[in-house]
Order: structure tokens, then C-alpha cells, then sequence
């Protein structure tokens, strides 16, 4: 945000605008993309998305752009703007990349997340069911912590491990414990 607010200030200030309220328009850009940006991540995080939401983010990222590579573009030296322009961009483009990429992860990681939940569910109720045995329960844990086949080998299914599990909060947990806590 300051480094845009320096740039189009300057901008603004240079092509006639009162110094007093040449701040105002990158700042306003700036926090419409970040509503834009935090209202996304809400909305990844219940699977959904807006596409005035989408619009406003890129919007206020082209906008973001050009008001941050208008200097240098306008610049008369020919050879210093493509530099001027290329510097310019590397803020904006950096900022909009990012944001997408966190979008993605959201999204990836809230349908691990998903995907795990189901298993467990359906591993907890089988279980009361009684329609799993120790071999499909054992490769449920370890799909969920890949670590506990290396902590606990061959007595991932021993009863004990399922109420060590909660207790500990994990194979982290459990290693943090040590054997000699876990033997008491």
C-alpha cells in the first residue's frame, strides 16, 4: 500500500491533482483490494465464490498497475520505460499472484480437509458398526497420520492406540509423550 500511495501520489500530484487528496486514490484502490481479497478467502472457506468479488479483485489489480506504471510509461526517456514500467509492475503483479495462489491453496487444503472428515466419519461409523476389521481401521489412521505406521508399527489397531490418540493429540503428541509416559 505505501509503495503504491508514493508512486500515484506523485503521479497525481505532477498532472494537476491538490496535494491534499492525491493520497486518497491509491489508498481507496488498495482497500478495495483488500476487501476484495479477504471477502474471497471467506468465501473459499464455505466452497463458494462471487463473481463481483472476482471482478472487484481484478479490477483493483489492473487498476493497481496501471496507476503504478503510468510515471514511467509517460516518461519521455524510451529506453528508462521499459525499465521504469517493468520495476513498476513487479509490485502489482506480485500482489495479484499471490492472492490467486492463496485461493488455490484454500481451496485444496478446505477439500483435504473434506475428504478427511468423510473418511473419519465413515470410519466411526463403520466402527460402530462393526463392519471394519483391524487392517481397514489400521489403514484409515495412517492415511489420516502417515507418521503413526513409523511411531506405533504393527499395534496401530491395539485398542490403546485409540484412546492414547485424543489424548495426545496426534503422532507429534505421542512422541512428545515418550514410551515412559505412555507405558503408565
Amino acid at each position: 500500500m505505501i509503495y503504491g500511495a508514493i508512486n500515484v501520489t506523485g503521479l497525481l500530484i505532477d498532472h494537476g491533482v491538490w496535494p491534499h487528496v492525491a493520497w486518497l486514490l491509491s489508498v481507496m484502490i488498495d482497500q478495495a483490494m483488500c476487501v476484495s481479497l479477504i471477502g474471497d478467502r471467506v468465501l473459499h472457506q464455505y466452497a463458494r465464490q462471487d463473481r463481483w468479488v472476482t471482478a472487484l479483485q481484478w479490477s483493483t489489480a489492473v487498476m493497481t498497475l496501471i496507476l503504478n506504471t503510468a510515471r514511467p510509461a509517460l516518461a519521455q526517456d524510451w529506453v528508462g520505460v521499459g525499465v521504469g514500467v517493468g520495476i513498476h509492475t513487479a509490485g502489482p503483479v506480485l500482489l495479484l499472484l499471490v492472492t490467486e495462489a492463496a485461493g488455490s491453496f484454500q481451496r485444496q487444503l478446505t477439500a483435504i480437509i473434506r475428504d478427511l472428515q468423510t473418511n473419519l466419519t465413515n470410519a466411526e461409523t463403520a466402527e460402530r458398526h462393526n463392519e471394519i476389521g483391524p487392517g481397514r481401521h489400521r489403514g484409515l489412521l495412517t492415511q489420516i497420520h502417515p507418521a503413526l505406521e513409523r511411531i506405533l508399527g504393527p499395534n496401530v489397531h491395539h485398542p490403546a492406540v485409540l484412546e492414547l490418540l485424543p489424548r495426545c493429540g496426534g503422532p507429534a503428541g505421542l512422541r512428545a509423550a515418550g514410551r515412559a509416559k505412555l507405558a503408565n
